[in-house]
């Protein structure tokens, strides 16, 4: 996988969605959606062969590196999130993650999220939002304390009840 191809690739098929969102081809919209899913979820999401980038960020997290900080390079752009431009790897993955989860659940579905008691004792949060508010030295602690296998299934968990959700 070349990681510029990668991102061209979805930044394309984003830049498709968006024009189609200024339609009314909702059959076109939900192709492209699921397209997209796919291509920023892992694999096992989607049932894709090939590796995604979310494969190699997940990859990388669970080979050690769950509290690696990394740059936000959008931050100046964001809601300045989490007070600080670099945030923990995992913490980035939860954020997401939990953004999809809420989003997907109780916007679109109108139902409940899968985040529950349950999932947070099994990823070891201490919080049960996206993490917005955490100070740097707020990240660092969450970050040491959770379990990365957990929040890695919680993530396929999301991710494949989004894309049924998009499915049905």
């Amino acid at each position: 996988m070349d990681k510029e191809k990668e991102i061209s690739a979805i930044n394309s098929k984003f830049e498709e969605l968006k024009t189609a969102l200024e339609g009314d081809d909702l059959l076109k919209i939900r192709e492209l959606t699921l397209e997209l899913h796919a291509m920023v979820h892992p694999a096992e999401i989607s049932g894709r062969e090939e590796k995604t980038i979310a494969d190699f960020v997940l990859d990388y997290m669970m080979d050690g590196h769950q509290n690696e900080f990394v740059q936000r390079e959008t931050w100046d752009t964001d809601l300045k999130y989490a007070g600080s431009k670099t945030v923990p790897i995992c913490w980035q993955l939860w954020h997401t993650y939990r953004i999809e989860d809420l989003v997907s659940n109780i916007l679109m579905e109108n139902g409940n999220q899968i985040f529950n008691d349950d999932w947070q004792k099994r990823i070891g949060s201490s919080i049960t939002d996206t993490g917005n508010a955490l100070e740097p030295d707020e990240l660092i602690s969450w970050a040491k304390a959770i379990n990365a296998d957990e929040l890695r299934n919680y993530m396929i968990e999301v991710g494949r009840n989004t894309g049924a959700f998009y499915q049905s």
